[in-house]
């Protein structure tokens, strides 16, 4: 249940755009190959789940160390893929939104 304050700020007569800014940037998008077969694989197994889990931690964390090395963020994780974005300087004539 939303609260009455974020309920109304909801409201089709509120203008969202206001509250926008806009950034020049790379988006990256990251899957995980072969999650699909050692899900599978690791499920078979009393403690797949926690196998798994493990796994990801090793791989995002090797992911994320990098990206944030780089001046990255990450925008979300859905299951094995993983979204990133770095800012960016507006190329030399671009025109601003």
């Amino acid at each position: 249940m939303l609260q009455a304050e974020t309920a109304a700020g909801l409201s089709t007569d509120y203008d969202v755009s206001s509250d926008l800014t806009y950034q020049h940037g790379v988006v990256f998008f990251a899957d995980i190959s072969g999650f699909t077969k050692l899900t599978e694989k690791l499920a078979a197994q009393p403690n797949g789940a926690e196998l798994l889990c493990c796994e990801l931690d090793k791989v995002y964390a090797r992911i994320l160390s990098e990206v944030d090395r780089w001046g990255g963020d990450c925008i979300k994780f859905a299951g094995d893929a993983i979204l990133f974005c770095w800012p960016i300087d507006a190329p030399e004539g671009t025109k601003e939104f």
